[in-house]
């Protein structure tokens, strides 16, 4: 939902109300029978995924999966678990990581699985760098409540002239630590730890080498009820002639929540962001290793329900070897 709450209500006689995917049902709303109703008439724009009851048509296998499997857990409905509940797939539990370019410091609860990509992801041309299309991806897997493994990559990529080439980008293979919460008394900010290698495990003609990166996550609320999340990475960068240097970076992104279901940020990045991104061959390697990218851009996220968020943003560079313009849209799916 984007701009209005749902109103939660119980089904009168012969009337459909609608039901918020997060909000927790009242006493009066009845405990088996709280579900996603909307009316035969038409369906809103913020009412997300919904089922009809009753009177009318009810999607239960779709909307079972998109809410909860009801079924293993008949006593207690999954719309009135609490949102921190680890047995229950959450999508605000950390929440998606592709969201902006930082990556959080909290990682899933043991067990858990979020699948993040972006179908929709176009970099502008820049003075190394022709532009192009990618479909990236994130896979993430709770291993223990504070550690997490995950795999990534650009994905599909289509690269524009003058150097045309369409294939699949190297994947990435990541470790993600949880170290401590947010101090508020002392402000201190919530701390992760990020360690992951660039493989060549792709099109060799995207492949840039095997990279491997440090990054040390940051994340507190400063004022106002805005959160400030940023990452201070170091990256190995390879050229055609296998020399590697080591590129730091500086991410981050300042978010407030408008309502229950929908956020906006604004963010940037300075010399990269923690997705990899490729280096043309024949870049001399100080001109590949300090390439002077600096990014700013806006955007949001929108949470559809306990399983499903989606959000895009709209960035620009600063400077010429920079991207001109950054337009991203993308979803998760937590499991």
């Amino acid at each position: 939902m984007a701009s209005e709450h749902v109103v939660i209500a119980q089904q009168q006689a012969s009337q459909l109300t609608f039901a918020s995917p997060h909000q927790t049902a009242n006493a009066g709303s009845g405990s088996d029978d709280f579900a996603f109703m909307v009316t035969r008439s038409a369906l809103p724009s913020n009412a997300g995924f919904l089922a009809y009851n009753d009177d009318a048509l009810r999607a239960t296998d779709f909307v079972g999966f998109v809410n909860g499997d009801n079924e293993s857990r008949p006593d207690i409905p999954f719309e009135q678990q609490p949102p921190t509940d680890p047995s229950y797939p959450d999508i605000t539990n950390p929440g998606p990581d592709t969201t902006n370019f930082p990556n959080s410091p909290y990682t899933l609860p043991k067990g858990r699985v979020y699948v993040e990509n972006t179908p929709l992801g176009f970099y502008g041309d820049s003075t190394y760098l022709p532009s192009s299309y990618c479909w990236a991806f994130l896979l993430r897997y709770g291993v223990t409540d504070y550690l997490e493994f995950r795999i990534f990559s650009s994905g599909l990529t289509v690269q524009d002239e003058p150097d045309p080439i369409t294939g699949f980008y190297p994947l990435a293979f990541d470790l993600k630590l949880h170290c401590w919460e947010e101090n508020r008394d002392y402000f201190l900010p919530a701390v992760g730890l990020e360690i992951y290698l660039l493989t060549d495990l792709g099109t060799s003609a995207l492949s840039s080498g095997t990279q491997p990166s440090l990054s040390l996550l940051f994340d507190q609320e400063v004022f106002w009820g805005i959160s400030f999340n940023y990452n201070v990475q170091i990256s190995g960068v390879e050229n055609e002639f296998q020399q590697t240097a080591y590129q730091p970076s500086f991410d981050w992104a300042f978010e407030r929540d408008i309502s229950e279901c929908l956020s906006v940020f604004v963010q940037g990045f300075y010399n990269g962001y923690v997705r990899p991104r490729p280096v043309l061959p024949g870049v001399p390697l100080a001109d590949a290793v300090i390439p002077s990218q600096n990014i700013v851009g806006v955007g949001g996220t929108w949470t559809i329900n306990r399983r499903i968020a989606t959000w895009g943003s709209f960035n620009f560079g600063t400077t010429s070897n920079s991207p001109r313009t950054i337009g991203i849209w993308g979803f998760a799916v937590a499991f």
